[in-house]
């Protein structure tokens, strides 16, 4: 059986996209240029070029997608992600990468800040029945 593409997991803008690329980041002057906007609240820019601040404790959504070629049809759900400490993202218009930071001020690369592992299994509940499960580990470096 060919499995390819079984999960994919998106998220804000990819928040947890693990990229292996090498660039540089961006720098305090880029940055200032660019408007904050907190997570969860309206917008009245006209472009995805700006910073996005999710503040600790603040649940914000994740958006989860289970799709390939082994399913009938792509499956989606959103689940509420609570961060233990603020968290500043960008995803510029010509970024292939996110950058992140605490301050807004020293930034990296989500892959230069965090690790992870994505584990896929399956078992049983309490009350006997299958179930798949998928598990998302993300911690700081």
């Amino acid at each position: 059986m060919r499995t390819k593409n079984i999960i994919s997991v998106t998220s804000l803008a990819l928040l947890f996209t693990f990229s292996g690329c090498a660039s540089k980041p961006i720098t305090t002057q880029k940055t200032i240029i660019k408007p904050i906007v907190k997570q969860g609240e309206k917008s009245t820019l006209t472009t995805n070029e700006r910073i996005t601040f999710i503040p600790a404790g603040t649940p914000f959504p994740m958006k989860v997608k289970i799709e390939g070629d082994v399913f009938v049809d792509a499956q989606g759900t959103e689940v509420k992600m609570v961060l233990k400490e603020d968290l500043y993202i960008y995803i510029g218009t010509n970024e292939k990468v996110a950058w992140v930071s605490p301050d807004a001020k020293n930034w990296k690369t989500l892959s230069q800040s965090t690790h992870g592992s994505i584990s896929l299994g399956a078992g049983y509940d309490q009350n006997g029945t299958f179930e798949g499960r998928f598990g998302l580990i993300l911690d700081e470096k």
